[in-house]
């Protein structure tokens, strides 16, 4: 797992915390499963992007600074999806397409982690146009 609970309380307040994933009727502490199932669920997400071209699981530190901060957003933008359905904040839905996009330029080399030396290749290749097969002035 990319990040723990404490980051997730480091990230936004306790009490917010506890607001978004204690379902009683008198909210008192933050449910640590919930929050430890939802890391886990992202860190799944995230290992989805690297598989392509990093060997699992990463264990340089640098590397696991810059996919907690992924792993973090992840989840704190899930736990308000949960809490709030779809009707949440534009800023938090920009939050989460920040991460999902590091993750896509990670997955396609233009952010590079240093774990592993990227021997493994990703299994398609993007191009932006195709070299002709015949001469521009050949007629029919």
């Amino acid at each position: 797992m990319y990040c723990t609970v404490n980051d997730i309380v480091a990230d936004i307040t306790e009490k917010t915390l506890i607001e978004l994933t204690d379902d009683s009727s008198v909210p008192e502490n933050y449910n640590t499963g919930l929050i430890q199932a939802k890391i886990r669920e992202a860190s799944e997400y995230i290992d989805s992007y690297l598989v392509e071209r990093y060997p699992l699981p990463i264990i340089d530190n640098s590397d696991l600074e810059i996919l907690k901060g992924i792993c973090v957003s992840l989840v704190v933008t899930e736990l308000f999806r949960r809490r709030l359905g779809l009707d949440f904040s534009e800023s938090l839905q920009r939050r989460r397409d920040e991460a999902i996009d590091n993750l896509d330029k990670i997955q396609r080399g233009i952010i590079k982690l240093r774990s592993g030396t990227q021997s493994i290749k990703p299994r398609y290749y993007r191009y932006t146009e195709r070299q002709r097969n015949f001469p521009i002035d050949w007629n029919y």
